[in-house]
Formats: structure tokens, C-alpha cells, sequence
């Protein structure tokens, strides 16, 4: 039975990342963190990053950053760490 919820978890965790948007990145973020899903996450901070200026310009933006202060803390990290062009250190 547990293998069969796994293997579920990881479907809806790739339709999930395969279906990632501006408007649903931070709650996918979100999610991902609660769930202690790595794959969500790194997906949301690639998109994040990946579309900055769309994202941290969204309606959404601030209400995130000030009821999520542990993952502001990790985006703000994955943009202090990127290199010129673009890849992480």
C-alpha cells in the first residue's frame, strides 16, 4: 500500500510541476515545504527565479513574504547565490 502512495505522490508531484505558473508558484512552493516534497520546491525556486520579475510583482507576492518568512529567507538565498549568468553556485 505505501508503494502505491508514493508512487501517487510522485505523479501528482509531476503533474504539479509540469503545470507551474506564475499565479500558482508560490502556493506550489508552499505546498512543497508542508509536504516536505524536494522536487516541488526546487521546481517552484527555479520558476521563481526563472520569472522574477512576474512573480515578485503579483498581488500575491507580499502576503507571501510576510506569512512565509522561512521560505523568503530561501528564495532570497537562491538569488544571493545565482552567478551572473544565471546558474546556481
Amino acid at each position: 500500500m505505501q508503494f502505491q502512495l508514493d508512487e501517487l505522490k510522485g505523479i501528482c508531484e509531476r503533474f504539479i510541476c509540469n503545470n507551474i505558473a506564475e499565479y500558482s508558484v508560490l502556493d506550489v512552493l508552499i505546498l512543497g515545504d508542508k509536504h516536505h516534497s524536494k522536487i516541488l520546491k526546487d521546481t517552484s525556486l527555479i520558476h521563481i527565479s526563472e520569472n522574477s520579475h512576474e512573480v515578485l510583482q503579483s498581488p500575491d507576492w507580499k502576503m507571501f513574504s510576510t506569512q512565509n518568512v522561512d521560505l523568503l529567507r530561501e528564495v532570497c538565498e537562491m538569488f544571493a547565490f545565482k552567478t551572473h549568468d544565471g546558474r546556481q553556485n
